[in-house]
């Protein structure tokens, strides 16, 4: 058998799995094509036993539902390739918004600076997980010729590993620091960091929209799921910032398609609303706010 027969094969088994079920043809050929990208080899290339059974292995997995960047072992962000681990939260497309948010407001935090004596911009990213977002933002920064300090926290340790992990392997360890701490890191606290963007994806979704707890079986419950209606750690954001932050900082989250008003709410004592951009799908997802 070669490679372009066992893909065949491959897409008739995807078609009958209760994962796949009834999905176009050509939609899980482009699913078993990125599979394939483990293994460089030619699809006329005949199988040998050990291939054979590894792509098989491989199939499995996603048969049983699990989430094809975890059996790569990477995916990628914003075009920057990110090390996928097994108990920290995959990148989704729709995280990629806040990158093209953030990007609309560079000229503003460039202003800002201009007025201080700190001619760094000073970014916290609560809920690092596995980097994703403080690397793919570092780049983009770098492509504007900006001068950046990253911090970033994160409650779990794997996070805490993984994004390191990444960091390193984007050659960011100088620029982009990482601690493990309940929302604030030490530098945070202490004073010695005030902070001109704040950026978030933390868990949002309630206990209430869970329906079927084997959606955590590949990945973290803590990193999806938040108590108060899935606003605890906005509410804790909003709270505890302000003593944080320069004047003019931005705090750009990502929330629920349901959130937006609950964030806007939240925010009305010391932060400005800006706007609320959406996602893949047309539904709110990036709200930006100011703190003055």
């Amino acid at each position: 058998m070669n490679l372009k027969q066992w893909k065949k094969i491959s897409i008739d088994k995807l078609r009958e799995n209760e994962f796949y079920f009834g999905d176009d043809a050509f939609w899980l050929g482009t699913i078993i094509d990125k599979l394939l990208e483990k293994y460089n080899i030619d699809l006329e290339a005949e199988l040998d036993d050990e291939l054979e059974n590894n792509l098989n292995s491989d199939l499995n997995k996603l048969m049983q539902g699990q989430p094809i960047e975890q059996i790569l072992g990477f995916t990628y962000f914003y075009g920057e390739r990110i090390e996928v681990y097994p108990d920290v939260l995959i990148p989704r497309p729709d995280s990629e918004i806040m990158l093209e948010t953030i990007k609309e407001y560079i000229p503003y935090l460039n202003s800002i600076k201009h007025k201080s004596t700190n001619k760094e911009i000073n970014i916290l990213e609560i809920g690092i997980g596995s980097g994703a977002l403080s690397i793919s933002l570092a780049k983009m920064l770098d492509s504007f010729g900006i001068n950046y300090r990253i911090l970033a926290s994160d409650i779990a340790p794997g996070a805490i590993n993984a994004s390191k992990k990444n960091i390193q392997a984007h050659n960011l360890d100088e620029k982009v620091k990482v601690e493990l701490a309940d929302l604030w890191p030490s530098e945070v606290l202490d004073g010695n960091y005030k902070i001109d963007l704040l950026l978030s994806n933390p868990p949002y979704v309630a206990e209430s929209e869970i329906d079927d707890e084997s959606m955590f079986e590949y990945e973290p419950k803590t990193a999806l799921v938040a108590d108060n209606n899935g606003l605890e750690i906005y509410n804790r954001i909003f709270s505890e910032v302000n003593k944080y932050l320069n004047n003019g900082a931005l705090i750009v989250l990502e929330h629920g398609h349901e959130q937006k008003q609950a964030l806007i709410n939240l925010a009305e004592n010391n932060y400005n609303y800006i706007r609320t951009n959406k996602d893949l799908a047309s539904r709110d997802r990036i709200s930006v706010f100011i703190f003055e």
